[in-house]
């Protein structure tokens, strides 16, 4: 007993000599520091399956060469619960981060630059968000199960400084992505729920009274908008996905006329007036089967630029594209890959040319990015 002590005691006098373990820094480097980055890093938004409640947050950052996956646990110990269900949407404007979680009915506000809780703000079934003189607008499908679907989604506008939710309008059925023309606010309308009926309008949006003043015929089934800095707007329809193909259209405001391109949008990233776009068909039955296409549209011209922004080696290892991201300023692209659905995706991180620098596994269904300035 008396040996059993000494040997404790000088144990505990080694241990209390000996040099601590240096602590090992989390997530893997993959390329090497850039001190002169233009960019910090980014964040990556992984979907997780619905009803997990897995959604999940990543970080790179240039300045280390290091990704971390599932951040926002360790950024925020003292939250209880998890990010969300269903990360469908990452955004950041100002010094604060927005992602929508869209099955758990909210948006979870961070600190930008650290992914550090701030608030989360309840809307059911929040869907996109747009930004706009300090305010950001939330489209809302609203109690569509309540309805069979039939009932008419919303918008409602949140104040970016005081983080409180303001005025809202009622729109079309399942509304989608907006863009800000002219002080007014153009929101697709889906009918996602309602296949035997979609809505096929752009609801207009006067954001001074908050109003709506009219809505614009268009196609079926509308999901994606974005915008050329002449002010030309793009709308997609997703089509039936049977005997209706999707589409993307030119919509003139002016007019209320809207023009087909021909080209579908699965999902889409925008720089300097040019839109990376993933475009994903399914063929007739039986056999469904899927085909990928990866162009980019020149949008103050509507013209296809290339019919491939990627590599082959890259598109050769890609099983189903579900996001795309280009980085602000030197304009390498993001692609992420969700694979089954089931299991961790992954990000293939290219150069401008579409060429393949380094990959990195996420979470389940990657779907939204966001760069650190």
């Amino acid at each position: 007993m008396k040996k059993s002590f000494y040997a404790v005691m000088l144990l505990l006098a080694c241990m209390a000599c000996a040099k601590p373990e240096p602590v090992k820094p989390q997530g893997d480097v993959v390329v090497n520091p850039d001190a002169n980055a233009s960019y910090k890093g980014f964040y990556v938004l992984s979907e997780g399956t619905m009803g997990a409640n897995k959604a999940m947050l990543d970080y790179f950052d240039y300045t280390t060469g290091r990704y971390e996956n599932n951040i926002y646990p360790t950024r925020n110990p003292h939250v209880i619960d998890e990010l969300g269900d269903v990360g469908t949407g990452l955004a950041i404007y100002g010094n604060k981060m927005y992602a929508i979680l869209n099955g758990s009915n909210l948006v979870e506000v961070m600190d930008a630059a650290t992914a550090k809780h701030l608030t989360s703000v309840q809307i059911p079934n929040v869907r996109s968000m747009v930004f706009y003189q300090g305010k950001v607008y939330f489209s809302s499908y609203a109690g569509v199960m309540q309805m069979g679907g039939a009932q008419l989604g919303y918008v409602v506008e949140m104040d970016t400084t005081t983080m409180a939710l303001g005025r809202s309008v009622t729109v079309g059925r399942q509304p989608e992505e907006m863009v800000v023309k002219n002080g007014k606010l153009y929101v697709a309308n889906s009918g996602g729920y309602t296949p035997e009926n979609y809505d096929n309008t752009v609801s207009v949006i006067n954001l001074e009274t908050f109003t709506e003043e009219e809505k614009i015929p268009v196609a079926i089934n509308l999901h994606r908008m974005f915008m050329a800095s002449n002010g030309t707007v793009y709308v997609s329809s997703r089509g039936n996905y049977m005997d209706v193909p999707a589409n993307l259209y030119i919509l003139d405001t002016e007019t209320k006329q809207a023009t087909a391109l021909g080209k579908g949008v699965t999902a889409y990233a925008v720089k300097d007036d040019v839109a990376y776009i993933i475009d994903i068909t399914y063929g007739p039955a039986p056999l469904y089967q899927t085909q990928y296409s990866y162009y980019t549209l020149q949008l103050t011209t509507g013209q296809v630029q290339a019919e491939s922004f990627l590599s082959t080696q890259v598109k050769n290892q890609i099983v189903y594209p579900y996001s795309v991201a280009v980085h602000p300023v030197t304009g390498d692209i993001l692609l992420t890959d969700a694979g089954n659905f089931v299991t961790p995706g992954t990000l293939f991180y290219c150069n401008a040319q579409g060429q393949l620098q380094w990959q990195h596994t996420t979470g389940d269904i990657p779907g939204s990015v966001a760069f650190l300035p």
